[in-house]
């Protein structure tokens, strides 16, 4: 994350340790509440938890 934060992909402000405890029980929760047949097939699932996830931790450039 340190490495991100140089090279401008990854906001400074963000806490690396929230940050991958964040991610980390998003990915581990996924089988809890992902549901086959459901309104979203497990590509737009993927994409959209991608954008979420990490559309907050880019810097503006």
């Amino acid at each position: 994350m340190h490495a991100a934060v140089d090279e401008g992909d990854v906001r400074p402000d963000v806490d690396p340790a929230v940050t991958s405890r964040l991610l980390f029980g998003t990915v581990n929760s996924l089988t809890e509440w992902y549901r086959p047949g459901g309104g979203l097939t497990p590509d737009d699932l993927a994409d959209a938890l991608v954008e979420t996830s990490f559309r907050g931790l880019r810097t503006g450039s």
